[in-house]
């Protein structure tokens, strides 16, 4: 999305196409998805500078979300669904934790033995039985 307002050098803050009917609603649509969501400045400022010190980043997947793992069970490979509770960030890989197990969750992986989606696992474990 491109700035809706610009700073003129003595400081006023304007619309950047203009303070026309048209554009006053559309800035002002844009400041009620910002305030419906729970962001303001500060909460913005906090958010930045903890990015800008690697302090956060955005977990893959959601805590009590299911993942899907194919894995072996006796030499045949079989879908694990496992609930994720916890995630870990670390080296630039991810750790999922889950109910009895932890795996590795990279982009070597993914989409390889985890999944996000219980259809995708299957599409890949039927792709591998034809291997």
């Amino acid at each position: 999305m491109s700035r809706l307002t610009e700073q003129l050098d003595n400081g006023v803050v304007t619309l950047k196409k203009g303070m026309t009917d048209e554009n006053i609603q559309e800035a002002l649509c844009v400041l009620a998805d910002y305030e419906d969501i729970g962001l303001n400045a500060e909460r913005v400022a906090i958010l930045t500078a903890a990015g800008e010190d690697n302090r956060i980043f955005i977990s893959p997947v959601k805590i009590g979300a299911t993942v899907y793992q194919i894995g072996k069970f006796k030499g045949v490979f079989i879908i694990k669904p496992r609930m994720v509770y916890g995630v870990e960030f670390k080296n630039n890989t991810y750790t999922l934790l889950f109910d009895g197990a932890i795996g590795r969750l990279n982009e070597s992986n993914l989409g390889k033995w985890w999944f996000f989606t219980r259809a995708e696992a299957e599409t890949a474990l039927t792709e591998r039985e034809k291997k």
